[in-house]
């Protein structure tokens, strides 16, 4: 499964799949606090009627439109008082939970952790399995930490077949594995990744300052 960032923006961009169809879109408001503007993400996951996991509307809300949109997660960004903070029911067992009510919340150092001090890979947990995002050369690739099946990975270069066929676009490509690793957690460790590598201007894996892990065993 091939997934276009359109246009090429972290902070609001929908991805777009070969054929043209929305599948993910990330909508970046800022609310001003006493200590400085706080930057929030939502990340939705656009279903078709009929998707197993397709949201349940809220209790007295069932606008058929609003239906049709799963929230993945909501990132608060790193800002002058407080790390990055990644509230998701994703991560929570299974990843099936139905509600935005109900959801797990952490730091993105622990969801996206180091197994090593000084390792660039980043890494997550999903299923009981490990998985590790490696930066490489024009992009990021996700790996399964024992076997290192490639599950994922992000280029960018020119699209050579589908709707955007003839144009440069970031391209996130999800392969079939026997593991059976939520779709959803990719997403939402890649756009993580994404957006630090941009803020940063470097690949990603250093998560500011007041995101690092004061013992150096995190992030």
């Amino acid at each position: 499964m091939d997934l276009f960032l359109v246009p090429n923006n972290v902070e609001n961009a929908v991805f777009v799949s070969s054929s043209g169809d929305p599948c993910y879109e990330i909508i970046t408001s800022k609310t001003s606090r006493g200590e400085g503007d706080l930057l929030t993400s939502e990340i939705q996951r656009i279903v078709a009627a009929g998707d197993p996991y397709l949201a349940e509307p809220e209790d007295g809300d069932e606008d058929e439109e609003e239906e049709r949109f799963m929230v993945v997660a909501e990132v608060d960004w790193k800002s002058w008082s407080s790390p990055t903070v990644v509230r998701s029911p994703v991560m929570l067992a299974g990843g099936r939970t139905r509600s935005r009510r109900e959801c797990g919340s952490m730091k993105a150092t622990e969801f996206l952790f180091k197994q090593k001090r000084f390792s660039r890979s980043r890494c997550f947990r999903d299923g009981g399995e490990t998985y590790c995002w490696k930066h490489v050369a024009n992009g990021f690739l996700l790996l399964h930490k024992l076997t290192k099946t490639e599950i994922a990975r992000c280029t960018v270069a020119l699209v050579t077949h589908g709707v955007f066929a003839g144009e440069k676009k970031l391209r996130l490509t999800i392969h079939a594995s026997v593991y059976k690793v939520n779709v959803d957690m990719i997403v939402l460790s890649f756009i993580i990744l994404e957006k630090k590598r941009r803020d940063a201007g470097g690949d990603g894996t250093r998560l500011a300052a007041h995101d690092e892990d004061p013992q150096g065993d995190g992030c």
